[in-house]
């Protein structure tokens, strides 16, 4: 996007703990909230225990029970299954560490882009890649409060719910700015355009 410029919003909080930016310019608008505390760590370990429990576990299994066998057969415990569990954590840590590596983005701030084709959710999913909604088919954003979630409707696809940050308030204002930046009418008014 050009040349942007922050956009001070008459219904926003000076000094919200949420840290919200809304930019807007003549090719669109942009959304940028900080990342969810903690997102990163939370895929790290997501990741890791879905490798342990899909690829490496059958694996694993059969060294352990090699190692107990042998150990068994042996006579001597301690030393087998010392390695046994010096070797397991060694595992568990590189697959860690491979993991928090590659989630480095999910630090990056969550960003709601809106240009005249589409409105754009980026680096808000663990996955790699943005979640692209046809702006003009977008025909309702809103604040649920029962779920505390901003729902976005779209015309022939499923409905999109999401949190952004962790206030409700700022989710509402979130809702307002992209309502009047995608053309959508105030609530209970009419459309802008078309």
């Amino acid at each position: 996007m050009g040349d942007s410029r922050v956009v001070t919003l008459g219904y926003e909080t000076p000094g919200a703990a949420s840290r919200v930016q809304y930019l807007r310019d003549e090719q669109g608008a942009r959304v940028i909230g900080p990342s969810p505390r903690g997102r990163r760590l939370g895929a790290a370990v997501s990741q890791t225990l879905l490798i342990f429990g899909t690829i490496l576990l059958n694996e694993l299994g059969v060294f352990v029970v090699a190692l107990v066998v042998l150990a068994t057969w042996s006579g001597s415990y301690r030393h087998e299954l010392v390695l046994a569990a010096a070797v397991a954590g060694g595992i568990v840590a590189i697959v860690f560490i491979g993991a928090w590596l590659g989630y480095r983005r999910l630090d990056d701030p969550v960003v709601v882009e809106v240009t005249a084709a589409a409105v754009s959710f980026l680096n808000f999913r663990t996955e790699a890649g943005a979640h692209r909604l046809p702006r003009n088919l977008v025909y309702d954003v809103k604040f649920v409060p029962h779920s505390r979630k901003m729902v976005i409707r779209t015309r022939g696809m499923e409905m999109f719910e999401w949190r952004p940050v962790d206030d409700d308030a700022e989710i509402r204002r979130m809702v307002g700015f992209l309502r009047d930046v995608i053309g959508l009418p105030a609530e209970g008014g009419e459309r802008r355009d078309a």
